[in-house]
């Protein structure tokens, strides 16, 4: 069964050529992204022609004389391409070909038996003097038109396959979306992801349930048991991406201009030491701005460790640090070094005068 399953799989996988394929390269059409490699098969002595005909527009075609007293040059014609659009060049012979017509005979879902168009299907058309009266001679022809009626009426299961997986890859693409602008909404208003009980009360999912009511690709979606990106992991994960984008596009304002540092540190809920950091700077009219930069976790509040964490924070978020004019922090000892001039912003001081009145009318 294995060996059965690994000859199927390779069948589904590769292409089979007769033994008398030939591959001709040319080495003038290194600038050309796709190059067409003849292949004629040994059994019928048909093009094997690629899967998509080669139809290039910026190519360099060859000339070739016709007649003996008064040679006449042509060379093909690109515009053919936009009338006869069956047509398939190969480059290597300069000569065209019927990609409907190959494309079938090779297939076997037609046979070659009964029809005169040889020149379109096995030697190759290179009469460019006469091009235009014998395209639309084998355009008419009833071999022709029997070639583009089996392959518009049969469909390939391969391809039948890849129509669903493209189909099912852009409603699975639809629902992510909304799963992710249904994120941003409730971060952008400053509302809990997640309930303290059953997760199916939470604010995500009752939003997801409201959307439902309008999408029926993603009421589907979220019938699965597995794969449908409500998780908690994938939720931070997307609101970690959306942080990173919306700090981006902060920096690049930050790049050029003078700005000032702001920290503080606070113990959270866990007792753990998170510093918070803030950017100050004023654009090109003068206009003052403020951005919060974030939380950073830290294991000691020395001085020592507080610069070594800005300094990091600057280094990873690429702003230069000799545009930094100014730094503010709440007048503690750990920030309060003995070389450095520092002075209180009135804030702080009337913290402080409020904080000495207190403890003196206590005492």
């Amino acid at each position: 069964m294995g060996g059965l399953r690994h000859a199927i799989f390779s069948l589904a996988r590769g292409r089979t050529y007769g033994t008398a394929a030939t591959f001709l390269f040319c080495s003038e059409m290194a600038e050309c992204s796709k190059v067409t490699e003849a292949r004629v098969t040994a059994e019928t002595g048909i093009m094997d022609v690629p899967d998509q005909p080669y139809q290039p527009t910026d190519w360099k075609f060859p000339v070739r004389s016709f007649g003996n007293t008064k040679p006449v040059r042509r060379t093909f014609q690109a515009s053919w391409f936009q009338k006869f659009k069956w047509l398939h060049y190969d480059a290597a012979k300069d000569a065209a070909f019927c990609f409907s017509c190959c494309s079938t005979v090779k297939s076997g879902k037609l046979k070659l038996k009964g029809t005169t168009e040889n020149a379109f299907l096995i030697s190759g058309f290179t009469n460019w003097k006469d091009a235009t009266r014998a395209m639309n001679k084998h355009e008419n022809c009833n071999f022709h038109r029997h070639a583009n009626e089996i392959l518009a009426t049969t469909t390939d299961v391969s391809e039948m396959l890849s129509k669903q997986t493209v189909t099912e890859r852009e409603k699975n693409r639809e629902c992510f979306i909304l799963i992710a602008k249904s994120l941003r909404h409730l971060a952008r208003q400053g509302l809990p992801l997640r309930g303290s009980g059953d997760e199916s009360n939470s604010n995500f999912i009752q939003l997801l349930k409201l959307i439902c009511g309008h999408s029926l690709h993603l009421s589907t979606f979220l019938t699965k048991k597995q794969l449908k990106f409500t998780s908690h992991e994938i939720q931070n994960e997307l609101l970690s991406i959306m942080a990173q984008h919306i700090l981006r596009q902060i920096f690049r304002n930050l790049q050029s201009s003078y700005n000032a540092i702001m920290a503080d540190e606070v113990t959270d809920v866990s007792n753990c030491e998170q510093v918070a950091i803030v950017i100050h700077w004023v654009d090109d009219s003068l206009m003052p701005h403020e951005e919060y930069i974030g939380l950073y976790k830290t294991e000691s509040i020395t001085s020592q460790s507080l610069v070594s964490l800005i300094k990091d924070v600057l280094l990873r978020l690429g702003l230069p640090i000799n545009k930094c004019r100014g730094q503010c922090y709440d007048g503690a000892s750990s920030m309060s070094m003995k070389l450095e001039l520092y002075i209180h912003t009135a804030m702080v001081m009337l913290s402080i005068w409020l904080s000495e009145m207190l403890l003196n009318s206590v005492n």
